[in-house]
């Protein structure tokens, strides 16, 4: 965090390792967004970390956004809707898709919550990633993170 000068000296290095990769992620295929649920879910948390060289990733996942949190087409396996409901509360408020994906978990909450834990395939899974989604904060990047940028 950049409040603890210890954590920050800490880092340094590794970040500096990274560097050459978030430049290689940021330099190819950058305009795209996955549909695919837990890949859309999984780019919206990394993206909490990556400054505006990210843009053109976000407004890729913009794109594809309604297809991703589709509940309707994703609902057969929830843990991956659940994902992408969790990226979508997870993005940057830039990108303003918190409110659909809370919309998207209102209308699945009751569903999941009908089925008890191993009553279903997945069930145990499922009931994590919506857990999760519901309450993404352990996975949420602090105000107060630093954020990554090329120089």
């Amino acid at each position: 965090r950049a409040g603890d000068e210890d954590s920050v000296e800490a880092l340094a290095g590794p970040i500096a390792d990274l560097k050459p990769v978030y430049r290689s992620y940021c330099s190819s295929g950058m305009d795209r967004g996955s549909a695919d649920p837990l890949g859309f879910g999984l780019d919206a948390w990394l993206l909490q970390w990556m400054g505006q060289c990210a843009d053109p990733k976000r407004q890729g996942m913009m794109r594809v956004a309604r297809s991703a949190m589709d509940v309707d087409r994703h609902i057969s396996l929830p843990f991956r809707l659940y994902g992408a409901l969790m990226g979508g509360r997870l993005a940057d408020e830039s990108m303003g898709l918190e409110s659909a994906a809370v919309r998207a978990l209102e209308e699945v909450v009751a569903k999941e919550m009908a089925t008890a834990a191993g009553q279903e395939e997945h069930s145990g899974i499922n009931k994590v990633m919506l857990a999760s989604a519901l309450n993404p904060s352990s996975f949420a990047r602090f105000d107060d993170d630093v954020r990554l940028e090329l120089p």
